[in-house]
């Protein structure tokens, strides 16, 4: 049976405030809150981990903890930046039978729905190309180019038929600039 208590864990305790306990209260929940992500996560029963930690390295070992507890997990993207670990943990999740999910914001976010509806209703047309710029540094793409491609599934209600990436470095003290063309 689901419960009414909720853990929330910050690894930057001034996260962690009265607000916070404010919030949880206001949905009906009795918090807790840890500095210590892997701490409450061996005390709680909860029935979800959600995990949002700044360090990627952080998301399959805190995820697969919850995992051996039993519980459903969504991990903020990238899952892992080594796809054997990405891949040893979707297996263990499978195996233990619990939902697990890499979470995609963006698509939540009224523009991009209203893009989608828009779609839909066919008030703009057949979309044939998507095409994107990041500047950055070369892990651009992995932090913020996996939400246009979620983005184009998302509209286009497929996968991409190819993706052509191309970096220039103009000068070598300068960042880079990505190009994604989807679809």
């Amino acid at each position: 049976t689901p419960s009414n208590s909720s853990a929330a864990s910050d690894v930057y305790k001034r996260q962690l405030n009265d607000r916070s306990k404010q919030r949880m209260q206001q949905h009906g929940c009795q918090p807790k809150l840890y500095d210590d992500p892997a701490e409450m996560i061996s005390t709680e029963d909860a029935d979800i981990a959600l995990i949002w930690t700044p360090r990627t390295e952080d998301h399959v070992p805190l995820g697969l903890q919850a995992v051996e507890r039993g519980m459903a997990v969504m991990i903020e993207k990238p899952l892992s930046e080594d796809p054997a670990e990405a891949m040893a943990f979707v297996a263990a999740a499978d195996k233990a039978g619990v939902t697990n999910m890499v979470m995609q914001n963006i698509r939540w976010q009224n523009a991009a729905m209203e893009v989608k509806e828009a779609l839909d209703e066919g008030r703009i047309g057949q979309l044939y190309w998507l095409e994107v710029a990041l500047r950055g540094q070369h892990r651009s793409f992995i932090y913020e180019g996996i939400h246009l491609v979620d983005l184009a599934r998302y509209w286009y209600e497929q996968d991409a038929e190819w993706v052509l990436a191309l970096i220039h470095i103009s000068e070598p003290t300068r960042p880079l600039y990505s190009s994604y063309a989807v679809f």
